[in-house]
């Protein structure tokens, strides 16, 4: 069972991978950090969907868990930066 959900997410990440780091990628304004923040998505995917069961639109899944990262990301750096200039 778990080779099916392994097939169907990496069918899904082919297919979404390069929006999903386009769109990260134009609110962190740096491509490796777009392509991490991408990968943690899809390790994300591989540890719930198992579990959880494949969402009904993975490719809004991966996406949506990549922005939410994205905003963390933007966030860290925010509090980060605010504490340096102190």
């Amino acid at each position: 069972m778990h080779s099916a959900i392994h097939q169907r997410i990496a069918a899904t990440w082919r297919l979404e991978s390069a929006q999903v780091v386009a769109a990260v990628m134009r609110r962190v304004r740096d491509l490796g950090v777009a392509e991490d923040i991408a990968q943690d998505a899809l390790v994300a995917a591989l540890e719930h969907w198992p579990k959880d069961g494949i969402p009904d639109k993975p490719g809004a899944w991966l996406m949506r868990t990549a922005l939410n990262r994205a905003l963390d990301h933007l966030r860290q750096r925010a509090t980060r930066e605010g504490h340096e200039a102190d």
